[in-house]
């Protein structure tokens, strides 16, 4: 099976797209921002007695509940009998506070920066140890100070948060710290509101915010077996804890690393930042001034699948909708006029199928031959449809057991 693009590794919408979805979420707006003052004014409780209370177990434990509770976060242990006395457990990276959820279970910390004091940074399931990048040694030998004064150590080696969809490429440094782990797997979900936990283009706060806001965040854990790395390489080490967290979240195993999807929002960026000193320079154009990445990627996927339509009328027409399939479909109606693009296939199997595209599919809403006129309006939908699935089908290269499936 194809490995997904980097682009699926994102969420692109925070909030429900269907009318049931957000009839919901507007009937239950002035009850979230209720509840998401009184956990705000909860949260100010809670920092202000992290710098008044002394730093000890117990307190540590009650301000960790406390960050629970203004948060929204309930934690469902699956197999609380599977947990283990290790020195470091590694997890999938799916949101911004798996730390204080793995913290909150395990009494485990995160190498992370301080939050204001040592109490409160800790209480939040985060430590700092240095850079590891910068001065490894150092930072390993901070680690195994924590380890050896009976504080377990939590680490994300994707390094780079997901919709987890996939499980990124490991870096090995986690695996040079101890040569035996357990796998934990971590799985959120919003009951009742379909509003995601991060977005493409979030950011730490706005985050926060939709925890505040939510009437609560599931957490659910499962601890997998301990892996001991007996003779095996650093590499070989982090290649097997990967596979059994992706087996046992039934995901599968991405070729990209958290580099790669660095560099691909950076590339992304700089392309809206193109297109938008591009519409400036030509003011009589369609403009894209609004140059959200959001609605670039959309855009992208869409041109994906109709390489055809030009980019710019498909951004304008994802400016009103804010939905690929609403855009395929106004596109594949007729509502959206356009003049078509040549299309340059990258191998011989998609000339075939462009070729086969040209004959059977309008350049707009009317045909230009008197056989096009003749295909009834409903078959030349269908031959859209069709020819964009055979499209994308290649494109993946998804053969036709995973179809049926």
């Amino acid at each position: 099976m194809p490995s997904k693009n980097i682009s699926e590794l994102y969420v692109l919408k925070r909030y429900p797209q269907n009318t049931v979805g957000l009839f919901t979420f507007i009937l239950y707006l002035p009850f979230g921002i209720l509840l998401l003052l009184l956990r705000a004014i909860l949260g100010i409780q809670v920092f202000v007695f992290g710098f008044l209370l002394p730093d000890v177990p117990v307190i540590q434990k009650l301000l960790c509940k406390l960050f629970c509770a203004t948060l929204g976060i309930v934690v469902c242990n699956e197999n609380p009998n599977e947990k283990k006395n290790v020195d470091v457990y590694v997890t999938n990276f799916i949101s911004p506070f798996d730390h204080l959820v793995i913290h909150a279970q395990t009494g485990a910390v995160t190498p992370g920066k301080d939050v204001f004091n040592t109490l409160l940074s800790t209480s939040f399931g985060l430590r700092q140890f240095g850079s590891q990048s910068v001065d490894f040694p150092s930072f390993k030998k901070n680690v195994t100070k924590t380890i050896e004064s009976g504080v377990p150590i939590h680490l994300q080696p994707e390094l780079k948060q997901t919709n987890g969809k996939a499980i990124l490429k490991f870096t090995t440094w986690p695996f040079q710290l101890c040569k035996q782990v357990q796998p934990i797997c971590i799985e959120v979900s919003r009951p009742f509101l379909d509003i995601k936990i991060s977005t493409f283009d979030s950011v730490y706060w706005t985050d926060t915010f939709m925890y505040l806001f939510s009437p609560y965040t599931s957490y659910k854990l499962r601890f997998l077996p301990i892996v001991d790395q007996f003779d095996l390489s650093e590499i070989q080490f982090s290649d097997k804890v990967r596979e059994n967290i992706a087996h046992a979240l039934q995901v599968e195993l991405s070729e990209y690393s958290a580099t790669d999807l660095l560099h691909w929002e950076k590339r992304l960026m700089e392309d809206v930042v193109r297109r938008e000193m591009e519409a400036r320079q030509r003011p009589t154009s369609t403009s894209l001034s609004s140059g959200h990445p959001t609605i670039h990627l959309m855009a992208t996927q869409v041109k994906e699948v109709l390489p055809m339509v030009p980019y710019t009328v498909i951004y304008t027409d994802l400016l009103k909708t804010r939905s690929v399939d609403q855009t395929i479909s106004n596109i594949f109606e007729g509502n959206v006029e356009y003049t078509p693009e040549p299309v340059q296939p990258s191998t011989s199997q998609e000339q075939r199928g462009e070729s086969d595209h040209v004959k059977t599919i309008p350049a707009t809403s009317f045909g230009r031959s008197p056989q096009d006129r003749m295909v009834p309006f409903q078959e030349r939908k269908r031959q859209l449809l069709e020819t964009a699935r055979k499209r994308y089908i290649t494109k993946h290269n998804i053969t036709s057991y995973e179809i049926q499936k």
